[in-house]
């Protein structure tokens, strides 16, 4: 194995760094953008919801691609990059992992808008189009 000088070793440990604040970064501005697309490609029009949250309910036409999908994939990673984030001290290391650990729970959370069944809902609810089996339900 190939020993490394302190200045190497520090040098690898802060693009470490630098590149998970990028990630963090990337992933704020690139969230948003995939939502609305991915429920512009799902719905057929182009429209932006008044919260980001409202993508999750979104009505899926094609079962790949979905608003959720996205939404879900980037909360999780943004859980994974705050958890893997070390603070400088041991307050900031404590505070980031639990918020990593608590936004991983967001998306698994059981939650209900207007109009929405939610998760414990039928899932035929938001499939359009509905057959009447799934209508006599509601």
């Amino acid at each position: 194995m190939d020993r490394k000088s302190a200045s190497e070793l520090q040098e690898h440990m802060l693009g470490t760094y630098d590149t998970l604040r990028i990630m963090l970064t990337v992933i704020g501005f690139a969230l948003p953008i995939a939502v609305v697309l991915a429920g512009w490609f799902q719905e057929g029009r182009f429209r932006i919801e008044s919260s980001i949250s409202e993508y999750y309910h979104l009505a899926a036409t094609y079962p790949f691609f979905t608003a959720r999908d996205f939404f879900v994939g980037g909360l999780l990673a943004t859980a994974v990059c705050l958890y893997s984030y070390k603070g400088f001290s041991t307050r900031e290391n404590v505070a980031l992992n639990f918020a990593g650990s608590s936004h991983s729970s967001l998306p698994s959370s059981r939650s209900r808008t207007k109009g929405s069944p939610g998760i414990s809902g039928p899932s035929c609810i938001r499939r359009p189009p509905c057959s009447s089996s799934c209508a006599s339900r509601t």
